[in-house]
């Protein structure tokens, strides 16, 4: 096998135990939110800052795996997808600065006008990782096409 032939070999892994860690961020995000709808429902102020500043630290440790390690094992791989994996990182500055303002306004709006904006930001993460997983869905599928003179 020659040298690039185990590079690859070596990111393919790293890929798939990069994405083992994303998915458990992921599951582990779901029930942060709820925590902050129940606090929101409950008018437990103080309860909704805490859990959106620990929302916000989630959200920041996942995206600094998918800019650090997940998006640069990719480009390794595909490197065609450069593109595509920086619009998606110049995404997550978008999405930190959104979810850093939900946690700025929990002192300072309606619990009700929080509540909106963070249905609003769970969409446009939704609509995030949406295309995050069309672009892996991709990936995985040229990286199981045989390359030439394979």
């Amino acid at each position: 096998m020659s040298r690039n032939g185990r590079l690859d070999v070596g990111l393919q892994h790293r890929v798939g135990r990069i994405e083992r860690q994303i998915a458990t961020q992921h599951r582990h995000l779901g029930p942060l939110c709820d925590q902050i709808r129940s606090a929101l429902e409950r008018g437990d102020r103080g309860s909704a800052h805490d859990a959106l500043h620990g929302y916000e630290q989630a959200i920041r440790a996942h995206f600094a795996l998918e800019d650090e390690m997940f998006f640069p094992a990719l480009h390794g791989l595909h490197p065609e997808h450069g593109a595509e994996l920086e619009a998606l990182s110049a995404e997550h500055d978008a999405l930190r600065a959104g979810v850093r303002d939900l946690a700025d306004r929990t002192g300072l709006t309606d619990l009700s006008a929080l509540a909106r904006a963070l249905d609003a930001f769970q969409c446009a993460l939704r609509q995030h990782e949406a295309r995050e997983e069309e672009l892996v869905t991709a990936v995985r599928r040229a990286s199981a096409t045989p390359q030439p003179g394979s």
